[in-house]
């Protein structure tokens, strides 16, 4: 049976309750819910900022090394149709070496052919016969 000490302990609860004080034993999910979306929150802002920061930081580091210097490179129309025209009077000259009969040596070709397997079936080197 329920006794008067257990049912005065239960009306103070209660009166207690609905005056505003909170109850400290009841598990509160929306204030749980909010807590951990903040905590997230700033979890995700200083991963941002740290993220951010160094690649700014690393991004300033690749300008500073990789600064290239741009010279204007002068073409020069004389001294290029000089030198081309040095090395078609070469080219010339090699070709008419070419064709003259006798300058270049004849090339013999040899046919290679595989030596039969020995007796221990290692069929060996190739060479010519």
């Amino acid at each position: 049976m329920i006794t008067k000490k257990e049912i005065l302990n239960l009306v103070s609860h209660i009166i207690r309750r609905n005056k505003g004080v909170p109850d400290r034993r009841l598990m509160h999910p929306e204030r749980e819910w909010f807590v951990g979306l903040g905590v997230a929150l700033l979890i995700g802002l200083g991963g941002s900022l740290y993220a951010g920061s160094f690649f700014f930081s690393q991004e300033q580091v690749i300008k500073e090394t990789f600064t290239v210097s741009s010279d204007t490179i002068r073409y020069k129309k004389d001294v290029v149709d000089e030198v081309f025209g040095t090395y078609r009077a070469r080219s010339l000259e090699f070709d008419a070496l070419r064709e003259q009969d006798g300058i270049l040596p004849e090339v013999e070709v040899q046919v290679v052919q595989p030596k039969e397997e020995d007796s221990t079936g290692d069929s060996g080197t190739l060479r010519a016969e």
